[in-house]
């Protein structure tokens, strides 16, 4: 009989520690995932705001870049009016006069040459701003 209370003392100290580890294990596990989910939702947080940034960046970018284009094409629009104004000008007119037995660019082509490099020295100037 002795045998049998000592048994029952042991299994009963047994269970008691093992519900003792149990509930402080079951603790840890809670506290743990609290932490966890306290952490996830912070970083989640600064994770949003980070792509909020990023994604006003970009659509920064964006408008910048469509604003460029227009003017680009603006630009490059009026570049080619105007060369086509200077072109016409110098439709069906010499390009070289003969004199003294010399081939020397004639005046129109001259000033052709320097309309068109003066143009394009405008349009360097404007590109820069």
């Amino acid at each position: 009989m002795f045998l049998q209370e000592a048994i029952v003392k042991l299994a009963v100290r047994a269970s008691i520690v093992a519900a003792f580890c149990l509930s402080l294990y079951m603790g840890y596990t809670h506290v743990k995932q609290t932490g966890y989910k306290e952490a996830e939702q912070k970083y989640a947080q600064i994770i949003k705001s980070y792509e909020n940034d990023v994604n006003k960046k970009i659509d920064a970018v964006v408008m910048t870049s469509v604003v460029l284009m227009e003017q680009n094409r603006a630009n490059n629009n009026k570049l080619n009016r105007d060369v086509q104004a200077i072109l016409a000008l110098t439709k069906d007119k010499p390009l070289v006069v003969v004199k003294n037995g010399e081939c020397l660019p004639s005046e129109v082509f001259s000033d052709t040459i320097r309309v068109l490099n003066n143009r394009a020295n405008q349009s360097m100037k404007d590109s820069q701003k």
